[in-house]
C-alpha cells in the first residue's frame, strides 16, 4: 500500500514526518530521513492497531478506547525493538 507522507521542518532542527489519512500518525527526527524512518514505525504500530481492533468487531467484542490506546502503543513499541 502506498500513503502520502508529508515531511516539514519544525523549530528547533526537527522534522516532523506526517500521514495526513491515518489521523494522529506523525513522527520526528533530526533530519527529514530519520523522520521518515519513524513515521514508518509509526505507521506499522498505527495499521497493526486498526487491524486488531477490526478483528476484535468482527467477533463482537467492545474495546474501550482507552484499551484501544494502550494496544495501539503496546504494538508500536515491538515494531521499533
Amino acid at each position: 500500500m502506498k500513503l502520502s507522507i508529508e515531511v516539514d521542518q519544525e523549530s528547533k532542527g526537527l522534522y516532523k514526518a506526517m500521514c495526513k489519512i491515518l489521523p494522529g500518525c506523525a513522527a520526528d527526527g533530526s533530519t527529514p530521513h530519520e523522520a521518515v524512518r519513524n513515521l514508518r514505525y509509526a505507521i506499522s504500530g498505527y495499521m497493526a492497531a486498526v487491524n486488531h481492533c477490526a478483528e476484535l468487531s468482527l467477533q463482537g467484542k467492545k474495546l474501550q478506547r482507552h484499551q484501544a490506546l494502550g494496544n495501539a502503543r503496546g504494538m508500536m513499541a515491538s515494531h521499533t525493538e
